[in-house]
């Protein structure tokens, strides 16, 4: 008999009547996913089941409020960095896909996609991938047109980070994996983690697709003719 690792999946929605549909529906579309637990707010306190965790799908909405999908994100980031978090969206709005990103999200998908597609990214991000169509991708690329601020400061403009710290962020924001940065620095690898995690707590944040979105959340919008609609799983944002 073949053994089928399951990926476990902890599902959000608002009313626990909705979390049981797409539980089944999920479940029926696709049976190497199981899921584990469900949660109707932002306050959700099951850390047993959590724990065996390998993707969260929230709602934008909950029963707390039309976006406490956010603050859970947010939450689940900080306190279980090890389960991939994707943000299920009514409508293809910017400024909340880009949010759900900068909070730590690494996909998002729309309700009007089939459970197939969900399941899609469902696997997609549990083997460490980023899951957003070329729209979505756009919105997030756009924030990259006019580069990086050169250096990371507090509102009073005092810098927050060392002349090395600033070099390895803006290689991240490049895109460059550990190794490519610790072969380009002459460091090694594990001095580059060491570096992430100390500029990673002093920033309040919790992965590099944060970390990356951090740098852009404040550049202007830039307006660009819609590009037709195809997903990618993009290790551009992948955490190491």
């Amino acid at each position: 008999m073949i053994h089928i690792r399951h990926i476990n999946v902890a599902l959000f929605e608002p009313t626990q009547m909705a979390c049981e549909l797409m539980a089944h529906a999920i479940e029926s579309s696709c049976e190497e996913i199981k899921v584990i637990t469900t949660g109707v707010s932002s306050e959700f306190q099951n850390d047993s089941e959590l724990n065996k965790a390998d993707v969260a799908v929230i709602s934008l909405a909950l029963r707390d409020d039309p976006f406490s999908g956010l603050k859970l994100l947010r939450r689940l980031v900080r306190e279980r960095p090890k389960v991939h978090c994707v943000v299920l969206m009514n409508e293809d709005n910017r400024e909340i896909i880009i949010e759900a990103f900068r909070s730590g999200a690494v996909g998002v998908c729309g309700r009007d996609k089939s459970y197939t597609h969900l399941c899609k990214c469902i696997r997609c991000v549990s083997a460490g991938q980023v899951w957003a169509n070329s729209r979505q991708c756009r919105y997030i690329l756009e924030t990259l047109v006019e580069g990086p601020p050169p250096f990371v400061t507090d509102v009073k403009g005092r810098l927050l980070l060392s002349n090395r710290e600033q070099e390895i962020v803006s290689k991240v924001a490049e895109g460059m994996r550990n190794r490519e940065i610790a072969e380009l620095l002459h460091l090694s690898e594990h001095t580059v983690k060491n570096h992430l995690f100390r500029i990673f707590e002093r920033l309040g944040i919790s992965s590099r697709a944060e970390l990356i979105l951090y740098l852009y959340s404040q550049k202007p919008s830039v307006t660009n003719e819609e590009p037709n609609e195809e997903y990618s799983c993009s290790p551009l944002l992948q955490s190491y």
